[in-house]
């Protein structure tokens, strides 16, 4: 079934805006669905990606009062991929200000990928303030992810292809280091290589993300799309995603370079500020960007969340998204059932 079907209805924000977080830093906010509804607050994943008009068709609009917000540097937010004061802990500062921006008492966070990094560092700062969490595709921020998606012997056993695709623009005595020799040329002063190389880096992430049957779905119909295009459309096209790979990947490598700015266990060693709040964890069992052990892990640690895995699927939400929307309303009636 696809995704669009299981979607809720297509609608618009009752509220939107820019708010200030630093003397450098404004980041875009937006609310819809229900004005009087529980609050939930959608955390996107990257670093650097950013929210989506879809991320709102995953709540009931009459239950919910969405809220999504891009973070330091990316999406909407300005300046736009902007590295200066942005670390996970002024990420965290700001989903707190707008919190109080928005007068919102307690929130639902529903966030994937690194977005469930961010929101369970933000829960254990600010246990008090989360009713909920239903969180997917899970990171740890741990270096050796980084070494699994970018090195020889991870992700790259399983996709060998892609992974030398990958690694054979770079110079041969680079090649050892993949990570590293991007992020080099991603941070240079040569914005053309600069930019050819987080298209590249982007691409592949994006080859080992999904199981193969949507990865060559999605490529037919990108290629169905593209013959529909005019020449105006597809250098548009082009154009966003060459500023959308840069934005991404500068973020991206700038976060997992310095181990995204957490010690090595953080989220672990400080899971009992999370006892008090329902948590599911949702994982595709054939998830290659962030592997299973992941959610396992962490479940294992916090053994009031539950676990949900995803058979036949990767690391992308469309893959599991009956479950995630599901989870969504599980996590709504508990809730509600406990009384906020």
């Amino acid at each position: 079934m696809s995704s669009e079907n299981i979607l809720y209805d297509e609608i618009e924000p009752f509220n939107s805006g820019m708010l200030k977080v630093s003397d450098a830093h404004e980041i875009y906010y937006e609310e819809s669905g229900c004005k009087d509804g529980m609050p939930v607050l959608v955390v996107h994943g990257g670093p650097g990606d950013s929210s989506s008009p879809k991320h709102r068709r995953r709540f009931n609009p009459e239950k919910f009062r969405i809220i999504l917000f891009d973070q330091r540097g990316a999406g909407q937010s300005l300046p736009k991929a902007c590295l200066k004061e942005n670390t996970t802990q002024h990420l965290v500062a700001d989903m707190e200000k707008l919190r109080v921006h928005l007068g919102v008492d307690k929130w639902m966070l529903q966030a994937t990928s690194w977005g469930s990094t961010l929101s369970l560092v933000y829960a254990q700062a600010h246990p008090d303030k989360v009713l909920g969490m239903v969180l997917n595709g899970i990171f740890l921020a741990y270096r050796v992810n980084t070494d699994w998606i970018h090195g020889p012997s991870g992700a790259a056993r399983i996709f060998p292809e892609f992974y030398d695709d990958y690694i054979n623009w770079l110079p041969e005595s680079e090649r050892s280091d993949p990570f590293n020799a991007y992020a080099k040329r991603i941070h240079g002063s040569d914005k053309d290589i600069a930019v050819e190389a987080a298209k590249r880096m982007l691409t592949y992430e994006g080859q080992i993300m999904s199981m193969e049957e949507t990865f060559l779905e999605k490529e037919q119909e990108r290629l169905t799309a593209e013959k529909e295009m005019t020449v105006e459309d597809k250098a548009n096209a082009d154009a966003w995603f060459e500023d959308f790979a840069y934005t991404h990947c500068l973020i991206e490598t700038h976060y997992a370079t310095q181990d995204f700015f957490l010690k090595e266990r953080q989220i672990l060693d400080h899971v009992d500020q999370l006892k008090n709040i329902p948590i599911t964890l949702i994982h595709g069992r054939y998830d290659l960007i962030c592997p299973i052990k992941n959610a396992y892990k962490l479940n294992y640690f916090m053994p009031h969340s539950e676990l949900v895995v995803v058979p036949n699927a990767g690391h992308g939400t469309s893959e599991m998204l009956p479950q995630v929307m599901a989870e969504i309303s599980k996590m709504y009636e508990k809730i509600k059932k406990s009384g906020h």
